[in-house]
């Protein structure tokens, strides 16, 4: 849980600072980490 934590804390960061262009790559990488995860 402690993982999820503190990828969701890094998600709200980022959308605090506003750049759209990085939000994009981060959101489709963490997506692509949560659903590893979720397989797992």
């Amino acid at each position: 849980m402690s993982q999820v934590k503190c990828i969701f804390a890094l998600k709200e960061s980022f959308f605090d600072r506003g750049k759209r262009k990085q939000n994009i790559v981060i959101r489709s990488f963490l997506n692509r980490y949560l659903t590893l995860i979720k397989q797992k």
